[in-house]
């Protein structure tokens, strides 16, 4: 732009177009000390120095950024390092306070870890000691089992008798017998099928508990008192006897197969009428 008679030979190149030097000074105030002939000669060349001073100012209309963007990226980069770096050390410091913590605290249990076995050996000891104590005892109670258990069978009849006997109506009705296990005939009945070709309940079956072991019938033989000689209840009473029966824990009442009589209370000239009463043992013992 600064080359002699340039603004004429554009003028020609390009005719029908006007051609004139860029003027930054157009809506600038010159101070009176500045040489105006030499501004009017270098006018075209002070666009940077008005625009800095333009921006300098306040705000411009229209800014032109010609920084590459790798360069824009690196300041940026530079402007973030800082934060990267504290964001670092502040990870880093986190980081050694909780391996000091973990430090301390599996220092603070490896003492504490020694101070109680240290309190825990004597202790070790006794419990060694109990442990055999409690093996001695075991086999003990093992070796004590039989004598227990003889025991037992000593007091189980005392026991059975006089729960049968609490459970007895007060009244019009006594125990005459008690025998263990029904005799050959009647087991022989209890097993001959029924003549229309079935099996009644409570027949044809083998006497065994509900755990498989032998069961123990104990039938209970005995008479009750007839209306006429002032039973009023009659085959009532027996009833009775048999529900109490149920409530008891040694023994339970077979109400059906062909050891169950109760004779009905229909002659009037005998006064006392029999019944038979099975009773399975819950907790038989062995009758050897």
């Amino acid at each position: 732009a600064s080359l002699p008679y340039i603004r004429e030979f554009f003028q020609e190149k390009f005719p029908g177009m006007e051609v004139d030097y860029f003027n930054p000074l157009r809506n600038v105030a010159v101070s009176d000390s500045a040489n105006t002939d030499n501004l009017a000669h270098a006018t075209h060349t002070l666009g940077e120095l008005v625009g800095l001073a333009l921006r300098g100012l306040g705000s411009c209309p229209m800014e032109l950024n010609l920084r590459p963007v790798s360069v824009a990226k690196a300041e940026k980069r530079a402007a973030q390092r800082p934060y990267l770096i504290a964001a670092g050390i502040a990870a880093l410091a986190v980081i050694g306070a909780w391996w000091q913590y973990y430090e301390r605290a599996a220092v603070a249990t490896t003492e504490m870890t020694q101070t109680l076995d240290q309190k825990a050996a004597p202790l070790k000891t006794l419990e060694d000691r109990m442990k055999a104590a409690r093996n001695e005892v075991d086999k003990l109670g093992e070796s004590a089992l039989p004598l227990e258990k003889v025991t037992q069978e000593r007091e189980y009849w005392v026991t059975l008798l006089a729960d049968i006997n609490q459970r007895l109506p007060k009244d019009f009705i006594w125990v005459t017998n008690l025998d263990i296990d029904p005799p050959e005939a009647l087991k022989k009945e209890a097993d001959a099928p029924d003549p229309a070709g079935k099996t009644p309940q409570g027949k044809g079956k083998s006497k065994k508990g509900e755990g498989g072991g032998p069961t123990t019938i104990l039938r209970v033989k005995g008479l009750y008192l007839s209306r006429d000689a002032g039973n009023n209840s009659g085959p009532a009473v027996v009833d009775e006897f048999i529900k109490n029966l149920k409530e008891s824990a040694l023994v339970k009442p077979i109400e059906e197969g062909a050891g169950f009589v109760r004779e009905n209370d229909d002659n009037p000239t005998v006064w006392a009428y029999k019944f038979v009463l099975p009773l399975k043992l819950q907790n038989p013992i062995n009758l050897q």
